[in-house]
């Protein structure tokens, strides 16, 4: 298999993680073996001396088989095995290290600041802060004895290194470290922007469905009334309350399944969608079982009824596949939201249009404004 095939399937691996911890976590083991064996080999490069060297590929061989470890056991988590790499690193590898290696000069700095980003990643809680006290007091304790005691670590001078070796080592350590927290900190951000949008994406379907009807894609009563009383009530347009109700419904259920009651529902309620001029201040909502209720603006009251009407009528002429030539047909009610009235009396005025229209023949349109009923 090529590289590129090995690198791609381990970029499909991170992204199908399901959160920012673990796709951190894969991330800095796979950097962390890699920048490791780099280490071993420019420790042993730079005759740093014997212990330096068997040292370094020590800590690049555990972790290689923490790594292999994390697979054969399917591990995708934060949990032990990393926080076993931090300890392992912080508590012993890294100082041991420091001191082989030839201490302050030997760009052990970058790979302590390094560890220490590594244990922030770990569990959190209790033990990732008692972790990352216990690493600070340990690799700050490392310099604080070397400067105590210089002649506690290898002279790396006595290896026949020079001074200008140990620059060439900070350079080289300092690349491979911010080539890791550069790409982790990428990551880091690039996941938070993924998750960030997979919530506002979330809450946009919440915010939807606590908003609006999930059969029907109406809004919801609750709505409804909430726009009337706050909007509608106090504008000074003209508006009107159209109330519609399927005729014969429970004979469609029980004729052809609900589920087929279930489209007529959809597809009447779509009927009702398609007129609402949402500009002008318009809405429609599933009002309870098969009844639906639409604010409609007009100027005039025979605008006002003749959109009502033509809603009826557009029902009329629904076609369904499902059952060819099977029609249904809505009632309605329509009356004036007077701006002294409260919301509850306007809607019981658009039902008893309703009423009366169902009492009537079916299939018609009944306005407040013609009828004494």
């Amino acid at each position: 298999m090529s590289p590129k095939k090995i690198l791609d399937r381990f970029i499909s691996h991170i992204n199908k993680l399901d959160s920012l911890e673990k796709q951190i976590f894969w991330l800095t083991l796979i950097i962390a073996d890699i920048a490791c064996l780099a280490s071993a080999f420019i420790t042993f490069g730079e005759h740093l001396g014997i212990l330096a060297t068997i040292f370094s590929f020590v800590c690049f061989g555990f972790l290689a088989m923490l790594t292999v470890y994390a697979v054969l056991m399917k591990s995708d988590s934060v949990t032990l095995p990393h926080f076993i790499l931090c300890a392992s690193l912080n508590f012993l590898l890294l100082p041991i290290l420091y001191f082989t290696c030839g201490g302050i000069h030997c760009g052990m700095m970058m790979y302590f600041l390094t560890a220490i980003f590594l244990t922030s990643l770990c569990k959190k809680g209790k033990p990732r802060n008692t972790l990352f006290i216990l690493s600070t007091i340990i690799l700050g304790g490392c310099i604080a004895v070397d400067f105590a005691f210089p002649d506690i670590k290898v002279d790396i001078t006595k290896n026949g290194t020079d001074f200008a070796a140990t620059y060439t080592d900070d350079l080289i350590t300092f690349i491979i470290n911010a080539i890791v927290i550069f790409i982790l900190s990428c990551r880091a951000i690039n996941a938070y922007d993924s998750e960030r949008t997979k919530s506002e994406k979330l809450l946009e379907k919440v915010k939807y469905f606590s908003n609006h009807d999930d059969l029907t894609g109406l809004y919801n009563r609750m709505v409804f009334f909430t726009y009337l009383e706050d909007t509608i009530l106090n504008d000074t347009s003209e508006y009107y309350i159209a109330m519609y109700d399927i005729d014969n419904f429970k004979s469609v259920n029980d004729n052809y399944g609900h589920q087929f009651g279930d489209t007529v529902l959809s597809d009447v309620s779509g009927a009702i969608s398609d007129s609402v001029r949402k500009n002008e201040g318009e809405i429609a909502a599933r009002y309870g079982g098969e009844e639906s209720i639409y604010i409609i603006h007009a100027s005039k009251k025979n605008e006002a009824f003749e959109r009502a009407d033509n809603i009826r009528k557009a029902v009329e002429a629904l076609s369904f596949s499902e059952n060819e030539g099977f029609r249904v047909t809505i009632s309605g009610g329509i009356t004036k939201c007077e701006k002294n009235s409260k919301s509850a009396v306007i809607v019981k005025k658009a039902d008893d249009m309703l009423y009366y229209s169902k009492h009537h023949g079916k299939n018609r349109v009944t306005a407040s404004w013609n009828t004494n009923s």
